[in-house]
């Protein structure tokens, strides 16, 4: 038997969440149907209320609409870097969970994952600032909670979204938190800012 579904006929795979021997894939989706040494019963996947971290990305996806909030919170901390372009859009409705937690851990996990960058820095970087920004406020939090703190990834991605919204209100509010990340660059832009030299903050832009 197969150990993945990806593109499968129906059948029976190696139990994605680890429950099980097997589980059968309807060829849309994983079944409650399940298998263990021959023998057949029904564990209902909602019935999950741990996340290992072992899962497979597409497991995790799922379980990010799970009814239970703690579920939620577990796959976003596993899914950062691993669930690719699939994981981008379900994360980003992450963050409009009333969850503080959620939407930080939701937040690690889109940086950390290469394909969210053009996302994040459309959203980040949008010049209309209405604080409060649950966008904003997960990245802040995310660095400040030690989980981002001196992550190039999350320092490109705040260089773009300042960019992107230079000469907005909301630029100060990236640049103090590109600093705070401990982003040398953060720092240029700062002086070249509180000196009002534009051309040194466009040179500096240029230059990523």
């Amino acid at each position: 038997m197969a150990s993945r579904s990806g593109g499968a006929k129906p059948d029976w795979y190696a139990d994605p969440m680890g429950r099980h021997q097997y589980r059968y894939w309807d060829g849309a989706s994983w079944t409650d149907h399940v298998a263990d040494a021959g023998e057949q019963s029904v564990d209902a996947l909602s019935a999950r209320r741990t996340i290992t971290g072992k899962e497979l990305p597409e497991v995790l996806i799922a379980a990010l609409q799970d009814a239970d909030v703690e579920v939620q919170k577990s796959a976003a901390r596993a899914l950062g870097g691993r669930g690719g372009a699939a994981a981008v859009e379900p994360l980003l409705a992450c963050l409009e969970s009333e969850d503080v937690n959620l939407r930080t851990y939701a937040m690690q996990a889109l940086v950390e994952t290469e394909a969210a960058e053009a996302a994040l820095v459309a959203a980040l970087g949008a010049p209309e600032y209405h604080p409060p920004d649950a966008k904003l406020d997960a990245l802040t939090d995310a660095v400040r909670f030690g989980l981002l703190k001196g992550s190039s990834r999350c320092n490109r991605i705040l260089r773009l979204a300042f960019k992107q919204s230079w000469m907005s209100p909301k630029s100060l509010a990236l640049l103090g938190l590109l600093m705070e990340n401990g982003d040398p660059v953060g720092l240029q832009l700062s002086m070249a800012v509180n000196a009002d030299d534009r051309a040194a903050v466009e040179r500096i832009l240029a230059s990523f």
